[in-house]
């Protein structure tokens, strides 16, 4: 079985996949930990508590995926690493801090983002293991040769399909202006920790915390930066797209489709829409290279009003009324609740948009 879950991170991304041989899942990946703000922290933890606890007491994920750095994908992930009571470990934390973009893209001034500072500093100081299955080097799409593939522990296959180099090194120079204001040198891991410390949102909550709304705009470079693969387990294939610019999927789609001889469009059987939904993200061109049965929505429709209308039009078009697809949103609200008035496309909600597959 292999199921997919998209926990309820507002605008962000909080998403658990679980795969296993039976009927009951025994491996685990999680990707990216949503925002802070209202209660979204404490939902995932809620349900990150559910993970049995192993012998040693522990909560053990076979990886950890921080697609890129906006807040409403790693704020969570922060938080959850300092969390004491959920005990989680992870065999592998795919993320590209700022010394993995100085690896490939050492003609620039290469500096980190605020938060992956404060993400970099962490894993260092908690010596968790980071990007062990790339060698310890960035995680990127290189331009020419095989797409990187890499086999987890519990037999899940992962394709990487973002990010490019040249998304890192424009990632490098766009974050230079965001550690300076924040008045710390980049690299500087003890300046970085003694900053996070003082962050309200940053550390597990107790009791009388604010639960101040914080407003994260879109940044081109950093949800070019996203880490997206085809995750593939027992016959089932999903494409996690994170928040990932629609030309490097194609891109890379087509490479994946030549290196499997495949002329037709690559049959999976779902996409988590990058960048919930919005428009710029999921294009025509896209949903042509695959052939999918059902489509993640993870929204609350929150200050972007994702998903955006041209998107769901897009991917029912794509469709043409045959084999309607299928909608799994983790939200009820305005934005996809007004496709269930829609004919040619089927629209799930709550326990229904968890994505659940069986496998050979």
């Amino acid at each position: 079985m292999i199921s997919v879950e998209m926990l309820l991170a507002e605008r962000g991304d909080a998403i658990l996949l679980e795969y296993g041989a039976g009927d009951e899942p025994t491996s685990r990946i999680l990707i990216d930990g949503g925002p802070v703000n209202a209660g979204v922290y404490e939902g995932v933890r809620e349900r990150l508590l559910a993970v049995p606890v192993g012998a040693d007491g522990r909560r053990h994920f076979d990886l950890l995926v921080i697609t890129h750095v906006d807040a409403d994908h790693v704020e969570g992930v922060i938080r959850l690493l300092q969390d004491d009571e959920l005990r989680c470990t992870f065999d592998d934390i795919w993320f590209n801090g700022w010394h993995h973009l100085a690896s490939v893209a050492p003609t620039v001034a290469v500096l980190g983002g605020r938060h992956g500072e404060f993400l970099s500093a962490l894993l260092a100081a908690q010596g968790r293991p980071h990007n062990m299955y790339l060698g310890g080097g960035a995680v990127f799409v290189p331009d020419e040769g095989a797409l990187p593939v890499i086999d987890v522990r519990g037999g899940l296959r992962l394709t990487l399909l973002s990010p490019t180099k040249q998304d890192l090194e424009e990632l490098a120079r766009d974050w230079d202006v965001t550690v300076r204001n924040a008045g710390f040198t980049p690299g500087d891991r003890a300046a970085a920790l003694a900053q996070l410390s003082g962050e309200w949102w940053a550390r597990p909550p107790v009791l009388g915390d604010d639960d101040r709304i914080r407003a994260s705009g879109d940044r081109s470079a950093a949800n070019g930066s996203s880490i997206a693969a085809l995750a593939e387990f027992g016959g089932r294939s999903v494409l996690l797209a994170g928040d990932a610019h629609d030309d490097v999927l194609v891109t890379s789609l087509r490479r994946l489709r030549t290196e499997r001889a495949i002329t037709d469009p690559l049959p999976i059987d779902a996409l988590k829409l990058s960048h919930h939904g919005s428009r710029h993200n999921t294009t025509a061109q896209l949903l042509a290279e695959l052939s999918a049965d059902h489509y993640l929505v993870s929204s609350s429709g929150d200050r972007f009003d994702h998903p955006d209308a041209e998107t769901i039009r897009t991917v029912i078009d794509r469709h043409n009324g045959d084999d309607d697809p299928v909608l799994l949103c983790n939200y009820e609200q305005p934005q996809t609740t007004i496709w269930t008035q829609v004919p040619g496309v089927r629209v799930r909600f709550g326990a229904d948009a968890v994505l659940h597959l069986d496998t050979a």
